[in-house]
């Protein structure tokens, strides 16, 4: 049996809890989750890079690119950072965002970034 760690859990859960915000419009709900989670969690990279796809989705671009910064900053290794950094900042973006590495997997291709970008752990 594999164990995970609650740190994953806990992530998955905030990544999941956020689609569903998103979905319902319901963004004043989903930056307060997002804000609570960045105070609680101030190292990790998952509540900025989240924060910068609620922001992109109310059309803050500017504030959107900062966040997925500061996420990469926390962690260089940070895939979903890297993709919507690239994805956001092109003049056209299309596809889908990354919300987590598994995002990255399914949509690489549509970047033209080097496959092993995307293959790290």
């Amino acid at each position: 049996m594999r164990f995970v760690k609650k740190t994953q859990i806990d992530r998955k859960l905030l990544v999941n809890q956020t689609k569903a915000l998103l979905v319902k419009k319901q963004y004043d709900d989903c930056f307060e989750l997002l804000a609570d989670d960045m105070k609680k969690n101030p190292h990790l990279p998952e509540p900025h890079n989240l924060m910068g796809i609620l922001l992109e989705e109310k059309g803050d671009h500017l504030l959107a690119m900062k966040h997925f910064r500061v996420a990469l900053d926390l962690d260089p290794t940070y895939l979903p950072a890297e993709y919507n950094l690239e994805h956001y900042g092109s003049f056209s973006p299309s596809g889908h965002c990354a919300y987590d590495k598994k995002d990255c997997l399914h949509h690489h291709s549509s970047l033209g970034v080097a496959n092993h970008l995307f293959l790290r752990d």
